[in-house]
């Protein structure tokens, strides 16, 4: 058990957008989309990466 005190008009919307009538389901669903999006975000930013470096790897076999 954890308490927390959090803003109600916060909670209720979050409620209202998620369709649950429980705090405690609405708190745990909106953690798991935020890691969610985090995991996404990581994800594109190593395939940027990924991208890059293969775009420089052909640029030097290019120009060997």
């Amino acid at each position: 058990r954890t308490t927390l005190d959090l803003p109600e008009p916060l909670l209720l919307e979050a409620q209202q957008i998620l369709g649950f009538k429980s705090k405690t389901d609405t708190i745990v669903q909106s953690l798991r989309e935020l890691v969610r999006r985090n995991r996404i975000d990581q994800l594109r930013a190593t395939a940027f990466d990924a991208e890059d470096f293969h775009q420089g790897l052909l640029r030097l076999r290019a120009g060997s």
